[in-house]
């Protein structure tokens, strides 16, 4: 995760691994719940979340009900969503614009 002011500087940035998720957008999904947790350190902001998976991204914006495991992450970022009011604005974007995270 990399944090950026608005001149698109640098402030912070965190890694975390996830050794037990196998499948990509399961661990896509717990970096975005991490993301958004993350944010509510800097409640008086406007925090941009940026995932280069779409159905992540879909599935947050989504109301639909869902039960497995990802579900319940989707879940969380929902609530994360919500508990963050209009301060966090949610993104899909290509995997090549945001190299500065995978790197």
């Amino acid at each position: 995760m990399v944090v950026r002011d608005h001149e698109g500087q640098l402030l912070s940035a965190k890694t975390r691994c996830f050794p037990e998720v196998m499948h990509p957008t399961l661990a896509e999904a717990l970096s975005v719940k991490e993301a958004l947790s993350w944010a509510k350190e800097w409640p008086n902001n406007t925090v941009i979340v940026e995932s280069d998976c779409l159905v992540v991204v879909q599935m947050i914006r989504s109301t639909t009900p869902l039960r497995s495991r990802l579900g319940k992450i989707i879940v969380d970022c929902r609530d994360l969503v919500r508990e963050l009011n209009n301060n966090i604005k949610l993104y899909f974007i290509k995997r090549s614009a945001k190299m500065a995270a995978h790197e």
